[in-house]
């Protein structure tokens, strides 16, 4: 039996603001901090054994904060990487509506039949990611990923068995974690998105950005 715990990098500014990310360099902020280190002190007692991570700061600086208990410095993995949005880097989300109505409203509607325009595929992110996850869960029995949204939301899609279609049909907010367990019968989700830890009931509204 091997174990993942999944976990989206903590918050960034172009979070809050709904602002494309993909592989541009974003740091965390001061709520980001202090969730990663919330989810740090919650996993202080897992047993892991390796960290995985993508390399882009907001996810790397997430890991070392879950790193610090365990004495682990995380493997930056370019497989884990965040998705390229190509021209839609850097926009915010109102900009891309207007100036991309097309390809947006079919992002909305049909995120599987979509490749950014100069960047990727929710296929092409499984493709890298999925491999990333799969060989993991066969060289560990308890290990921490730490990636992006788009990432993460496609691992759990290959988890559940369900097509890329259903990407909007599951949530990972910034620093909320996702369990996953492999066994003799298969992969089995045994949590998702979860932020008790994160955020007090009604106070704080969390967004899927």
């Amino acid at each position: 039996m091997s174990e993942c715990i999944l976990v989206r990098h903590a918050q960034t500014d172009w979070n809050k603001k709904q602002i494309f990310r993909g592989r541009a360099e974003v740091e965390l902020n001061r709520t980001g901090i202090r969730h990663a280190e919330k989810t740090s002190t919650l996993l202080s007692e897992v047993n892991t054994e390796t960290i995985y991570t993508s390399p882009l700061k907001r996810s790397l600086v997430t890991a070392q904060i879950l790193g610090r208990p365990h004495n682990l410095k995380p493997k930056e993995v370019s497989g884990l990487i965040d998705i390229d949005y190509g021209d839609w880097q850097g926009l915010l989300q109102e900009d891309v509506q207007r100036d991309f109505p097309a390809v947006y409203q079919k992002w909305r509607e049909e995120p599987d039949k979509v490749k950014f325009p100069g960047g990727e595929s929710l296929r092409d992110v499984r493709d890298r990611a999925v491999k990333v996850f799969e060989e993991a869960l066969l060289n560990y029995n308890f290990f921490i990923l730490v990636s992006h949204r788009v990432v993460i939301k496609v691992i759990l899609l290959h988890v559940l068995d369900l097509s890329l279609s259903s990407f909007w049909k599951v949530r990972q907010d910034p620093c909320a974690i996702s369990r996953v367990e492999r066994t003799h019968s298969g992969l089995s989700l045994i949590s998702m998105n979860e932020g008790h830890h994160l955020y007090k009931p009604s106070k704080e509204r969390r967004e899927d950005f």
